[in-house]
């Protein structure tokens, strides 16, 4: 009696040795932009409308340019791959438009963006009291509105143009001899506007579509054992955001003859692919756990990744 006593004990101490460890990774998570929409993992494109006069299209395209980097640093790393595109001055873009620039680009969401500079208001031309040449003795620096409006197509999301809209004045100057006509003056300050403008009108566009980040729980699975190092280590490139290279640290283990062992090693290899972005992957590691043991933490996961492919 007393020797099945201590089998019994021994039994219970390796079986609780074997179970596996819940470690929560906490990961600040790509959430859609303010604008509503979400971008992450989609290729893009920025066109700026060519018109209607030089000054608009000079402004359009310095704060497409502007626009386009914001978006490589926050969604690409900094990288340059955004592409750029002239398109014709339109009072509107319609759906056949951009499905049309979808098929030019190649890239999945494309955007276009009109500015307009409109007459300059509330402006005198008054004397510079420190001239020194007579073409500078009078200085004109009104306000000068601006129009912008930014088209978005995504075609991986619904068939249908996106519209964002804005005004905003921006400050001008320029020197003069005091007997230009009014209508000339208006003309240099509409060409001096690009060159103030474009890029914190292309900073300011940009806000509404940068990437929210909110910070979420993530559950992983470790077995305190021979191998414990091994799941720590891979656990550790996680919080590093290093997820395909936990993911092969976990590859061997489902490979290996442990079955439960390779079902908890499946789910976090899950897990993983859903950080990564790959859905189908994560859906895919998500049913082998689940052919070979029941992980408790599999539905919840699930459930993550439904809602991501409901966005």
């Amino acid at each position: 009696m007393k020797n099945r006593l201590i089998l019994a004990a021994a039994a219970a101490l390796l079986l609780t040795a074997c179970s596996p460890e819940v470690y929560r990774v906490y990961l600040d998570v790509r959430q859609p932009s303010s604008s509503g929409l979400n971008l992450a993992g989609k290729s893009m494109a920025v066109a700026y409308m060519d018109g209607p006069t030089k000054a608009d299209s000079l402004l359009s395209a310095g704060s497409a340019a502007v626009f386009a980097e914001a978006l490589e640093k926050d969604y690409f790393g900094g990288e340059a791959v955004i592409g750029m595109y002239a398109f014709p001055v339109a009072d509107s873009v319609s759906l056949a438009d951009m499905h049309n620039l979808v098929m030019d680009s190649g890239e999945d969401v494309v955007f276009v963006l009109k500015s307009v500079i409109d007459n300059p208001k509330d402006g005198k031309n008054n004397p510079f009291p420190k001239a020194t040449h007579p073409d500078s003795a009078y200085v004109y620096a009104p306000k000068v509105p601006l129009k912008v409006q930014m088209y978005v197509y995504d075609s991986m999301g619904t068939d249908e143009v996106k519209s964002f809209k804005g005004t905003t004045n921006v400050n001008a100057a320029v020197f003069n001899s005091g007997i230009i006509p009014q209508e000339n003056l208006d003309d240099m300050i509409k060409e001096r506007v690009p060159g103030i403008a474009a890029k914190s009108m292309g900073e300011r566009i940009s806000k509404h579509f940068m990437s929210d980040w909110k910070t979420e729980s993530f559950a992983f699975y470790w077995f305190d054992d021979f191998n414990a190092d091994q799941w720590l280590k891979a656990i550790r490139q996680v919080e590093e955001g290093k997820f395909t290279d936990a993911i092969k640290v976990w590859e061997p283990i489902v490979k290996g003859k442990n079955q439960y062992k390779a079902a908890h090693a499946c789910y976090n290899m899950a897990m993983a692919f859903y950080l990564l972005g790959d859905m189908d992957l994560a859906s895919k590691w998500l049913n082998e756990a689940d052919k070979m043991e029941n992980v408790t933490q599999t539905a919840s996961l699930r459930r993550r990744i439904i809602n991501s492919l409901q966005k």
